[in-house]
């Protein structure tokens, strides 16, 4: 049930991002000069350096597709934010864990994450803590983003 919650959560945040027009993209993202295998660890290390810990690197299709290759994701956290958030707000589900997905789009290396600021105006709980949040994991987005891609 928790899970059809958090889908619906999701399509909610994405409709509600079509109300701010072209302001607010969904997605942040970011073209990298090098190889996939090359971004993958230039932007882990970005992560470990704001702090975060790498949960896991896996394919977008691992378990559904019998293909090698295709777009990789890197989910991340960093537990001690993640604590202190879950004690303003149990709904954050939507936007963890944090996580960004590489691909090869016509020969060039791309790197996406999903931007936080379109969920805080459908989680529950204070208004100005889920500002503040959704604007520093986006701040924290395009760090990563940045270092990830130099």
């Amino acid at each position: 049930m928790k899970t059809i919650l958090q889908i619906v959560t999701v399509c909610l945040a994405l409709l509600s991002a079509s109300a701010y027009g072209d302001r607010v993209p969904t997605t942040l993202s970011a073209q990298s000069p090098y190889d996939m295998k090359t971004t993958i660890e230039n932007l882990e290390q970005a992560i470990a350096a704001h702090q975060y810990r790498v949960v896991r690197v896996q394919g977008a299709y691992q378990g559904f597709a019998p293909l090698n290759g295709g777009p990789v994701i890197i989910y991340f956290c960093n537990f001690n934010f993640l604590h202190e958030a879950l004690q303003k707000s149990m709904d954050l589900g939507p936007m963890l864990p944090c996580r960004v997905v590489i691909d090869d789009v016509n020969g060039k290396i791309m790197v996406y994450a999903p931007n936080p600021v379109v969920f805080k105006h459908v989680l529950a709980g204070d208004s100005t803590f889920l500002d503040k949040l959704c604007d520093q994991v986006t701040h924290d987005y395009k760090a990563i983003l940045a270092e990830g891609t130099l």
